[in-house]
């Protein structure tokens, strides 16, 4: 049992470490300013159309459209405030805005971003996407779609961290689960990992066509 607390506090003395770095406070912190320039009319007001007038009280369809995460998270809700959920703008904007902000720091690990400005960049080009926007629209359920969002992003960050065949599993049922949220993440997560392999390849040492290179990517 020491063994097992030894390990666990290294492990979360190591996270911290990571996540210290100024590029990615810095792209923490610029994630919520990107967010309130870009988004701050739909956090301080509050809009209502289309499926968000029939919805203000729900997080919308969920077992129906194959999101069966939606319907977790409505569940949970009830637990945790003791009623269904309310479509707040400001408290889910900023819900929605910290989820972003875990991302973009994720992110940040997963590219090998070191860069100050490229962080900026990155965490502003997360923000002011359309789909994001359209999401902010539907602010009943923005923070549950970035909290799935986060659980898929956060399955390849553990893909790029660990070469481990259990954390693999545990980073493709990540995954299915923000599927599970909203099925338009898929393309998003292979785009994420399809950028994170060829940036392997660029900065890898071996020959170009190495069988070492096929398998890393492989694995």
């Amino acid at each position: 049992m020491s063994k097992f607390k030894t390990d666990a506090n290294n492990w979360w003395k190591n996270v911290i470490t990571e996540f210290s770095a100024k590029c990615v406070i810095v792209t923490f912190i610029s994630t919520f300013i990107w967010g309130f320039i870009a988004h701050g009319i739909a956090l301080t007001n509050k809009f209502c159309w289309q499926d968000e007038m029939n919805y203000v009280f729900t997080l919308g369809n969920d077992y129906t459209l194959g999101r069966f995460m939606l319907g977790f998270f409505l569940e949970q809700d009830k637990v945790v405030w003791g009623a269904s959920p309310y479509s707040t703008p400001l408290f889910n904007g900023l819900a929605s805005l910290l989820f972003l902000a875990i991302i973009a720091a994720l992110l940040i690990k997963i590219f090998d971003i070191e860069n100050i400005f490229l962080g900026i960049a990155l965490s502003g080009i997360l923000t002011t996407i359309p789909v994001v926007a359209v999401i902010f629209a539907y602010m009943y359920t923005a923070p549950a779609y970035f909290f799935g969002f986060l659980l898929g992003v956060f399955g390849i960050y553990l893909i790029k961290k660990y070469n481990n065949i259990i954390v693999y599993i545990i980073a493709v049922f990540l995954m299915s689960l923000s599927i599970g949220t909203y099925q338009g993440f898929l393309p998003t997560l292979l785009g994420i990992m399809l950028i994170m392999f060829l940036n392997f390849l660029l900065k890898s040492k071996e020959e170009p066509g190495s069988k070492k290179i096929f398998l890393n990517v492989f694995q």
